[in-house]
């Protein structure tokens, strides 16, 4: 390795020093800063940086270093030491894979790899104004990782996922603009965790990934302050769950928020956090397959579906939310699925206000006042089979009776989620923030 003069001189002053003060002194060395500088213009490489002597290791970077990198050592720091410095890695295998406990990548530009950077079992791995582009995932947290993704990093134009955490990694993502990538923005898969706008800190930009802007599968999430648009879908979770608090969800190719077999809370009634969910293609907000879905003051308008849609004996809670101008109706609850609706609006929907359909059952004012309900033409309510229920404070909200099953008799079904608050105190240790351990709950 070819170091520069001054490195090689503070090394051996620092050797020098602990010589001299005797054994007793010999642990001091942990005080002590290796600072190297890597021209790969040159000929350095990182990786025989990283066998330089000294227990804080700085490798500053300059030029286009050509390999993929391993990091199994602790407290390391990978940084940019000129503008444009750059880490090449081949695709066979990840650019920067860091197995060892904090560790931190700054300012660099990582392209190349199976995976940009990859927490493999690593312990407080920052990337800090990154540029992570052209490899096949991102940014993974994997194998009980946790990674901290900060500054104004950008993920970018990689042919598969932006940022993945799987197999019980934790990642937090604050300020970055993860966008264009081939598949999902974000994937939180296999018990991992993801925080997506961490408290305190500004949200993210998810948008124009070919399929879904945040996917979470049998995973759990806390997205809050995103936007997340024009994307191939929005925010799905499948078999996992999700707390969405203050995002932006538009432009959409399918729903605007899609929960499968999971639960999902938007909102916590409060103004900052409420959720935008508006001008997706196939809808607002949809849960499926027994899922269980709160929604709580929030906006959802212009979508080119149902407002809000329940099927499949998935339950909704709908509370002080505005659902209006959506091109389908406003809530749809069909083949067994209950809708709870309290306070708030449904009105200017194009196929009508409330639907119920093949068993679907809705209560009206479960929790305080029944909401608005208004149609420009035909029944604010309707049911369109025989086994479909309803029941609540409908008055001033035009029903066709004929068809439904049950009338204002029906009690309160017990099926629906109340308040889904308890699901979302995640007790989640060693999770960073701008460098810093924290123990978060939520």
């Amino acid at each position: 390795m070819k170091a520069t003069v001054r490195a090689v001189l503070r090394a051996v002053v620092v050797l020098a020093l602990v010589a001299a003060a005797g054994p007793a002194a010999a642990q001091t060395r942990e005080l002590f800063e290796r600072q190297v500088r890597v021209n790969c213009d040159r000929g350095d490489t990182i990786g025989n940086a990283l066998n330089a002597i000294g227990t804080v290791l700085v490798i500053d970077v300059v030029g286009t270093c050509l390999e993929n990198v391993d990091i199994v050592r602790d407290k390391v720091t990978l940084r940019a030491g000129a503008p444009g410095a750059r880490v090449q890695g081949a695709a066979t295998d990840d650019t920067i894979s860091v197995g060892g406990a904090r560790i931190r990548i700054e300012g660099l530009e990582i392209r190349g790899g199976r995976t940009g950077v990859s927490g493999q079992g690593a312990r407080n791995l920052v990337l800090r104004n990154v540029i992570v582009s052209g490899n096949q995932t991102g940014v993974r947290a994997a194998a009980g990782s946790n990674v901290s993704i900060e500054g104004t990093s950008t993920i970018t134009g990689n042919s598969v996922d932006g940022v993945t955490a799987n197999v019980g990694g934790v990642l937090t993502v604050s300020g970055a603009t993860i966008s264009s990538n081939g598949r999902f923005g974000v994937l939180v898969a296999d018990g991992a965790v993801a925080i997506l706008g961490p408290l305190g800190l500004s949200g993210n930009t998810i948008t124009q990934n070919g399929g879904i802007g945040v996917n979470v599968i049998r995973g759990k999430a806390l997205v809050r302050g995103n936007t997340i648009a024009g994307n191939g879908g929005g925010i799905t979770v499948y078999q996992g769950a999700a707390d969405l608090l203050g995002n932006t969800v538009e432009n959409n190719g399918g729903f605007g928020v899609a929960v499968f077999g999971g639960q999902a809370r938007l909102g916590d009634g409060s103004g900052p956090g409420a959720n935008f969910v508006r001008g997706n293609q196939g809808g607002g907000v949809q849960a499926s397959q027994s899922a269980a879905v709160d929604v709580r003051s929030a906006t959802i308008t212009g979508n080119q579906g149902d407002g809000v849609q329940a099927a499949l004996n998935a339950a909704v809670d709908v509370r002080n939310t505005t659902i209006a101008n959506n091109a389908g109706r406003g809530v749809n609850a069909s083949f067994n699925a209950t809708a709870m609706l309290t306070g708030g609006s449904i009105s200017g929907n194009g196929a009508g206000g409330v639907r119920l359909h093949a068993a679907g059952v809705a209560f009206f004012g479960a929790g305080g006042p029944a909401p608005s309900v208004l149609t420009a033409s035909g029944f604010g309510l309707e049911c369109d089979d025989f086994k479909s229920q309803y029941g609540g404070n409908v008055s001033g909200i035009t029903v066709n009776r004929q068809r439904c099953a049950t009338a204002l008799e029906l009690l309160p079904p017990e099926t629906p989620t109340g308040e889904l608050a308890h699901h979302f105190r995640w007790d989640i240790p060693f999770v960073t923030v701008d460098g810093f351990a924290q123990h978060l709950q939520f």
